[in-house]
């Protein structure tokens, strides 16, 4: 891990640095709805609020209530881009995505066929945002087979660094509300991954753009 006055310095970014990292998470949240409403055959529109880089260690308190129960999807970025990825919905969120994908009004988040769909649709999400960020850098990128949970936001987020075979140092995180036509809302927490180095790397590109 960095020490304090690295974490201090990186998590002050200038109005650029911060502006073109948000574009960039937008471009990849607007490619991975673009490939959930393809999988549900439902428009889909988002609201991705201002972005927010964290030490890992505090990303539990950002994402939700420690004894919330969530479904969490993580994928490893491999590559020029080494790190992971990692999408969290509410209970509440993942169960109305279960009953629109497999179109049924039962979803047992503890089942591995649910569990299985829920991983899938989170793949996708993964797969369309990574590829955004391999664009707008020019850098090449791959995703992991999913790792998916359904327990509380403490065990998931324990589960994850557990899972983790890189060490990581912070994450981008934007929560995001997806509005499904004629259906509801849907909330749910992204997370980018990162040791220093990649962000070091990512802000070096960004400064070169000026």
């Amino acid at each position: 891990m960095v020490d304090k006055m690295e974490n201090e310095e990186i998590l002050n970014l200038n109005e650029f640095q911060r502006d073109a990292l948000k574009e960039v998470a937008n471009i990849g949240m607007g490619n991975s709805i673009t490939s959930l409403s393809k999988l549900i055959n439902r428009q889909v529109n988002i609201h991705v609020p201002d972005l927010k880089i964290e030490k890992i260690e505090d990303v539990p308190e950002i994402v939700g209530s420690p004894e919330e129960p969530v479904v969490g999807t993580i994928v490893g970025l491999r590559g020029n881009f080494m790190g992971y990825i990692a999408i969290i919905f509410p209970e509440e969120s993942a169960e109305k995505i279960s009953q629109i994908v497999m179109d049924s009004d039962d979803a047992d988040l503890q089942s591995e066929m649910t569990l299985s769909m829920m991983g899938e649709v989170g793949q996708i999400l993964a797969g369309s945002y990574s590829s955004a960020i391999s664009d707008f850098f020019g850098i090449n990128t791959s995703i992991t087979i999913p790792y998916t949970n359904y327990d509380m936001v403490a065990a998931i987020m324990d589960n994850l660094l557990i899972e983790m075979s890189i060490e990581v140092d912070y994450a981008i995180v934007f929560d995001t509300e997806f509005t499904i036509k004629d259906e509801h809302k849907v909330r749910g927490s992204f997370l980018t991954m990162f040791d220093k180095s990649l962000l070091d790397d990512f802000l070096e590109r960004i400064n070169k753009m000026v």
